[in-house]
């Protein structure tokens, strides 16, 4: 009878789980609770010992049972000795079509008020294609119900067969919480889901097959943190510094540590402290002293037992103690955007948002999930942001970024389909949008739509587009009205409604950055707006700023009027009350703005082969901004100035001061800004052309002409001489011309290049030395290339096996293409220049236009005999001086089996 006691007892007793719920009703066992770092912990081992398919104390939510709708018998739920993360037992969910879900009963988990919980669940998914496993929390009263508005959910994943961790945290400050409610479920596609297009939910049906397992369940009290700097922006303008503050207040017992830090851009500490916690409330706090200008993180780590509970990371900004007045208000103007007109709601916000400066912010009107009416709730907050913004002088623009819920009803559409509603009668959204812009019409001018037509349905839709500027011209004041579309699929000015200003170009994160100007072609000259999806987050913070910049400067030098970033900052991870602080990308972003606001570019000055540089228009000291297109590269800067400023996209500054005129910069992909240079010696560089701009890929004597303009106010006298490349011949040697003030004058030359001259990429050099007052000598860079306009070439090298699959033999490929109109006669040939191989040369049939031919040459025990070297291969002409030379390099390791090379350099 006692060994049936004792079984019984073991039985009903959770034995697989560790929990502050055994002793919930003795008042102690709820300090002792408290006490405890990991409050709970359920991971199944025992559960398969009494054969039951539903561990106690977790039961199965049916909607028959508990009146939870959706949520049917469908399915089943059972412990599994199969599948599991650690031991031997998980919790296995099999799909049958319909949501599940699978929860502890109140007063299982209870918690002390105000304190901070958070759930940690491993998660592993197979067979699932629109389905998908979560964990939600929430919290119940001391009478067992459940308190309105503290329930949290994650988003619905999928693993594919991998272990993910789920991580959620109730709401902390709740004072009548007394339990704490945990569900595991997995859940189906619904027809609410946001996002879809009309009928597109319906469209992904529920899986009837698939499965999920859960697995060490945890459930945790974190220590309840405060990380702020002052000021909360976490910016400020040298000599001030920011300060860093953490308050933490922790109820348990135990080793706990606080760590505070302050990292550079690349991770380098710079200041630490370390406190040790007690039970109650400690303060850490850090004063950054002797930082120069530039981004920074605040980090802060808590430990307890050398496992990381808690971090947060707050961005840093410290400006430099002078930044150039903004010269006039007009083109390119930046922006920031809003994702969520919540984001905007906290004075943190504002206040980055003031020290940003930016020209105008984007503020979402109508929001996803929430109703379009126009009440004081709705208003109070947005007449406080606006007038925020004003008094900053930020002009305040306003988006319809979603379908309100109130109208989605009604109309049967989804948030997403804003273009479908405005295209509409006015019936369906008259009332509604009229109130906003009765009120708001003469404050904000610029109203956007966000749209998820293409061009093409967008050119359908002009009526429409124009109906809505019509009742947009009743109720604002001067209307502009613009349209963003998704990315890849703009309209072109011309396919623009009358009605419409502007739309906005969508620039993705993972398009290179060399590929924005041609994303922008046909946009026009004017009014052409570009917005910039932020750089992944997954990125080191150097990174991210470089990216950023680099995105910016490019989408600016190819013309964009408006340029903007979503809001650059973020509340720090896994702690509840922080301040947000301005990422990387945000401190480039102001960087660029401050000294490109109201500066379009004026000419391009060139300073070498794989570097852009812009001289910067408009009133002002003379500017210029340089990066690297591609790898990083030194260039002789020479602007005519022996003392400049070179400032990063961080804020930092360098002052130069060279002996000479010419000064070795180094350039990456972050542009640099460069003040302090000659205004009208950068653009006597930039008016430098040639003419043709290309050199024929032929050998003998080749003519040009060099266009100069004189940007000084008085006449110069210049004598001009080739100085390279040094293997072309140039005649004459020099030429002597006098420029009157504004004038352009063309100096012809001839040239001629060696014979087995690469084709591609090549520089002419020209020195000009202007002999009247002042004199100096300015060096001319002429980016050309060399091609042929009736011959393509493709060269390619491979390692090739005889019949007892021995390699060594170094196979080349020579194919032509005849892009000309009449017929080619070509010479294929090769040079292994520094090896014991003799040139090779092989006649190629005709080839009629539009045609192709191709020889192969082989070089035996290549792969001992060629490792490292280069190879010249091309083709000649037999008849005429055309003549197309390329370099083939074959590696040290010969690793791959085929090498194609595109054009070589000089």
């Amino acid at each position: 009878m006692k060994c049936l006691a004792q079984l019984i007892i073991l039985v009903l007793t959770p034995v697989f789980a560790v929990s502050a719920a055994q002793e919930a009703d003795d008042p102690s066992a709820r300090g002792l609770a408290s006490q405890q770092r990991r409050v709970a912990m359920y991971g199944f081992e025992e559960a398969g010992d009494f054969h039951t398919l539903l561990p106690a104390p977790f039961f199965r939510v049916l909607t028959r049972e508990t009146g939870r709708p959706g949520l049917p018998h469908f399915g089943t739920v059972e412990v599994d000795n199969k599948i599991a993360l650690e031991g031997a037992w998980s919790l296995r969910f099999d799909a049958g079509g319909a949501s599940m879900m699978v929860a502890l009963p109140p007063a299982e988990l209870p918690i002390f008020p105000q304190s901070r919980y958070q759930v940690r669940a491993k998660v592993r998914t197979e067979g699932l294609a629109n389905a998908g496993a979560s964990i939600a929390v929430r919290l119940h009263d001391i009478n067992g119900a459940e308190i309105p508005g503290t329930r949290r959910s994650c988003a619905p994943v999928q693993t594919h067969g991998g272990w993910t961790t789920l991580t959620i945290e109730p709401p902390t400050d709740v004072p009548s919480a007394t339990d704490l409610v945990l569900e595991l479920r997995v859940d189906q596609p619904s027809a609410d889901d946001e996002g879809q297009g009309r009928g597109q939910a319906q469209q992904r049906k529920a899986d009837i097959s698939g499965s999920a397992w859960f697995d060490q369940i945890e459930v945790w009290q974190l220590p309840r943190i405060v990380f702020q700097a002052t000021p909360r922006s976490g910016m400020t303008r040298l000599p001030d510094r920011p300060s860093l503050e953490a308050t933490l207040r922790d109820l348990t017992t135990g080793a706990v540590q606080a760590v505070l830090r302050v990292r550079d851009m690349d991770g380098r500490i710079h200041q630490e402290q370390m406190l040790d916690l007690e039970r109650g409330r400690s303060r850490l706090t850090m004063q950054l002293d002797d930082l120069p200008a530039g981004w920074y993180a605040g980090e802060l780590e808590v430990i307890d037992e050398n496992e990381v509970i808690a971090r947060s990371v707050h961005g840093l900004v410290l400006l430099p103690d002078r930044e150039p007045g903004r010269v006039g208000y007009g083109p390119p103007y930046f922006g920031v955007g809003f994702d969520s007109r919540q984001a905007c709601d906290d004075q943190t916000d504002l206040s980055l948002l003031q020290m940003l400066r930016p020209d105008y912010a984007v503020l979402p009107l109508w929001e996803a999930g929430e109703t379009g009416a126009f009440n004081a709730e709705n208003t109070r907050q947005i007449d406080f942001v606006l007038d925020e913004l004003h008094a900053a002088r930020i002009e305040p623009v306003f988006e319809l970024a979603a379908v309100p819920s109130d109208i989605q009803a009604s109309q049967r559409l989804d948030a997403g389909q804003v273009m479908a509603l405005l295209s509409s009668h006015e019936d369906a959204w008259g009332d509604s949008l009229k109130p906003w812009m009765a009120h708001y019409g003469d404050e904000v001018s610029r109203w956007r739509i966000r749209s998820e037509f293409g061009s093409e349905q967008l050119t359908a839709q002009s009526a429409s587009l124009n109906q809505m500027a019509a009742f947009a011209d009743e109720y604002v004041a001067a209307p502009v009205l613009e349209i963003r579309q998704p990315a890849g699929d703009m309209a072109e000015p011309s396919q623009l409604p009358e009605g419409v200003t502007a739309s906005i170009v969508q620039i993705p994160s993972e398009i290179d950055p060399n590929q924005i100007a041609s994303l922008m072609q046909g946009m026009g000259s004017s009014n052409v707006n570009v917005q910039l999806e932020p750089v992944s987050r997954m990125n080191t913070p150097r990174v991210q700023a470089e990216q950023t910049a680099r995105r910016i400067v490019e989408a600016w030098a190819a013309g964009a009027t408006h340029i903007e970033l979503l809001a650059p900052w973020s509340v720090g991870e896994s702690v509840e009350n922080s301040s947000p602080g301005l990422e990387s990308s945000g401190a480039a972003f102001r960087q660029l703005a401050s000294f490109l606001s109201g500066r379009l570019p004026a000419v391009e000055v060139p300073l070498g082969r794989g570097v852009r540089a812009f001289l910067l228009g408009g009133r002002g000291e003379a500017t210029v901004v340089a990066w690297a297109i591609a790898n990083d590269t030194t260039v002789d800067f020479d602007l005519g100035a022996d003392h400049f400023v070179i400032h990063d996209i961080f804020g930092g500054s360098q002052e130069v001061f060279a002996d000479s005129a010419v000064h070795t910069l180094a350039l990456s992909g972050a542009p640099v800004i460069i003040e302090g240079i000659d205004d009208a010696t950068a653009r006597f560089r930039a008016s430098a052309r040639m003419d043709p701009p290309t050199i024929d890929a032929a050998i003998g004597l080749h003519d040009m002409d060099l266009a100069l303009s004189n940007p000084w106010d008085e006449a110069i006298d210049v004598r001009v001489k080739p100085i390279g490349p040094a293997s072309f011949r140039f005649e004459p040697r020099s030429r002597v011309v006098t420029i009157q003030a504004g004038e352009e004058v063309i100096v012809p030359f001839s040239f001629a290049y060696p014979r087995m001259q690469i084709d591609g990429s090549v520089e002419l050099r020209m020195l000009a030395e202007i002999q009247s007052a002042p004199s100096q000598d300015i060096e001319l860079l002429l980016p050309t290339e060399i091609r042929s306009s009736s011959i393509a070439l493709e060269t390619e090298w491979k390692e090739v096996h005889d019949s007892n699959r021995r390699s060594g033999l170094i196979r080349v490929t020579i194919r032509a293409y005849n892009t000309g109109s009449t017929p080619l006669l070509l010479e294929a040939f090769t040079s292994a220049p520094g090896t014991r191989y003799a040139p090779m040369r092989k006649t190629m049939p005709e080839i009629p236009p539009g045609g192709s031919a191709g020889r192969t040459f082989d070089f035996p025990k290549g792969d001992e005999l060629l490792a490292g070297h280069d190879l010249l291969v091309g083709v000649s002409a037999f008849e005429g001086d055309s003549r197309v030379v390329r370099r083939l390099s074959i590696p040290l390791e010969l690793g791959s089996l085929v090498g194609v090379d595109p054009q070589g350099d000089e």
